[in-house]
C-alpha cells in the first residue's frame, strides 16, 4: 500500500542462492515476525544479485528490528545469499510509493529503474516523465504489462524508483522495439533526456515470502 515503507536490498549473489533463491526463506521467517505485511526475494540472474524488499509500517520500525536480539540471528541466517560475507557490498533504500506496487512486485517480471535528475532538473521532473512513460503504456495498451509504482527515495529524494511488473521478458522485448522505432519525446527518456542523469535498471524475479 502506498502509505507503507518499502526497504529495498540489493547485493552481490552466492552461488548457492542463484542455484536456489529458496535458501533465504529461513532468514525472512525471522523477518516476518516483525512485520505483518509482504516481503519478497529474488535474483537479478544477468547480474548475479540478491534483491528484498520488505514491507514496514515505517522506516522506524525497521531500525528498531536492527536493535533487536532476532536481528544477528537474522543476519546470521542471511549469510547464505553473500557471495563475500566479509564485504557484503549491499544497498539499501527505503522507497515510498503513489500506489501499491504489489502487483508490480507479484508478477513473474518486475523491472526495477532507479532514476536521478541531470543537473537543472528537479525530482518531480523526472516522476512527471516517468509517469508519463508509464500513462503512455497504458494507453497503448502495451501487453504483458501487470503493475507498476513510482516512488522516491526516504533518505535522498532525489533519487526516483520505478516498478513495472511483466508476465514476461518477451514482452519487454517488444516494447523495447516500439521505443527504437518512437519519434514520440516520452519514449527517448531512457536515451537523449535532458532530465534524467542516471538510469539504471533491473530485472528481478522475485517470490513472496
Amino acid at each position: 500500500m502506498a502509505h507503507l515503507t518499502y526497504e529495498f536490498a540489493y547485493l552481490p549473489a552466492s552461488k548457492a542462492f542463484q542455484d536456489d533463491p529458496s535458501i533465504a526463506r529461513p532468514a525472512f521467517d525471522i523477518s516476518k515476525t516483525k512485520t505483518p505485511h509482504p516481503i519478497w526475494v529474488g535474483l537479478q540472474a544477468d547480474a548475479a544479485t540478491f534483491w528484498n524488499v520488505t514491507t514496514w509500517d515505517s522506516s522506524a520500525t525497521h531500525k528498531a528490528y536492527q536493535a533487536s536480539p532476532e536481528y544477528p540471528i537474522f543476519f546470521s541466517t542471511i549469510s547464505v545469499v553473500l557471495e563475500d560475507i566479509s564485504n557484503p557490498r549491499a544497498t539499501f533504500l527505503y522507497v515510498h510509493f503513489d500506489r501499491d506496487p504489489a502487483p508490480a512486485l507479484d508478477s513473474p517480471l518486475t523491472e526495477i529503474v532507479l532514476l536521478s535528475p541531470r543537473d537543472g532538473a528537479k525530482p518531480d521532473d523526472v516522476v512527471r516523465a516517468a509517469s508519463s512513460l508509464l500513462a503512455l503504456m497504458v494507453r497503448e495498451k502495451c501487453v504483458g504489462v501487470s503493475g507498476c509504482a513510482i516512488g522516491t527515495v526516504e533518505d535522498n529524494p532525489e533519487e526516483i524508483v520505478v516498478v513495472t511488473g511483466w508476465e514476461g521478458v518477451e514482452f519487454k522485448d517488444k516494447l523495447k522495439q516500439k521505443i527504437a522505432g518512437s519519434n514520440q519525446p516520452i519514449f527517448r527518456l531512457t536515451q537523449e533526456s535532458t532530465i534524467v542523469a542516471n538510469w539504471v535498471l533491473s530485472n528481478v524475479e522475485f517470490y513472496k515470502h
